[in-house]
């Protein structure tokens, strides 16, 4: 028997937001009762077409915005998630499209932005045991990047592996990845795959949004597909047939062979 969920998402409903999350339209349904779970060590994809819901239940499960209705639990309690500090506090760390990184600042700097290391008197910045960290946790995910370098200098790839050091940094308990390879090369993805592979065995349960189907087969566990803001179905990857089952799961239809 599976071991019950580390985060479980309840019949989520949302309706049509502003950039602040208020509801402006009751009757525009952007999530239609929802269910999305994650068990302990296990890497479980989101997938969906743009529009299918995927980034704002992820948003109310980071407490970016509220929910209209439905509920979370987490390791079986029903909790409220009501702020971003409030789903950190619970080990819940999100690595968006969009990096949140400084550009003016170190990448030691930015990956322990808000959580500073002080020196012994508190009166100064730790710099040397930041820049020591930092490299640990570039090293965790196989990268070298010289942590005194400032983030405007690095490329776009290399961006993307600081705001996963920066996620990592926390040791969360859940982990959210959306779109995480999309800048990186072939190699710094076999990289990424198999340092995600190592968390999960040593517990990280990892939620895991992209739009490549063959990521899928090679690094999930289970998916749950969203359309049109619904829950169509959650599978294991082991019993999946093909892409084009997933496809069609994903647009309601089997895919055109051309």
């Amino acid at each position: 028997m599976a071991p019950g969920p580390v985060l479980a998402l309840k019949s989520i409903t949302k309706s049509l937001y502003d950039v602040n999350g208020r509801t402006i339209n009751k009757d525009i349904i952007v999530l239609n009762s929802v269910d999305f779970d994650v068990r302990k060590g296990e890497v479980h994809v989101l997938l969906g077409e743009n529009g299918a819901g995927k980034s704002t239940l992820m948003k109310i499960l980071c407490g970016a915005i509220p929910a209209d209705g439905g509920h979370i639990e987490f390791n079986g309690e029903r909790v409220s998630v009501s702020s971003t500090l409030k789903a950190h506090s619970l080990g819940v760390r999100l690595v968006a499209q969009e990096f949140s990184l400084c550009p003016n600042l170190s990448v030691a700097a930015n990956i322990f932005l808000g959580k500073e290391m002080k020196s012994r008197s508190l009166r100064s910045l730790d710099s040397a045991m930041m820049e020591k960290e930092a490299v640990i946790q570039l090293d965790r995910l196989k990268v070298e990047i010289d942590v005194r370098t400032v983030v405007a200098e690095l490329s776009v790839a290399q961006q993307q592996m600081v705001e996963i050091a920066k996620a990592l940094s926390m040791d969360p308990q859940v982990l959210i990845l959306d779109e995480p390879t999309s800048a990186l090369a072939d190699n710094q993805v076999q990289k990424l795959f198999s340092v995600l592979r190592d968390l999960t065995k040593k517990g990280m349960s990892i939620v895991y949004i992209s739009h490549k189907l063959n990521e899928v087969f090679e690094l999930g566990d289970r998916i749950t597909v969203l359309r049109d803001g619904s829950t169509v179905g959650t599978v294991e990857v082991s019993e999946l047939k093909g892409v084009d089952e997933l496809v069609q799961m994903m647009v309601g239809q089997k895919p055109t062979i051309i």
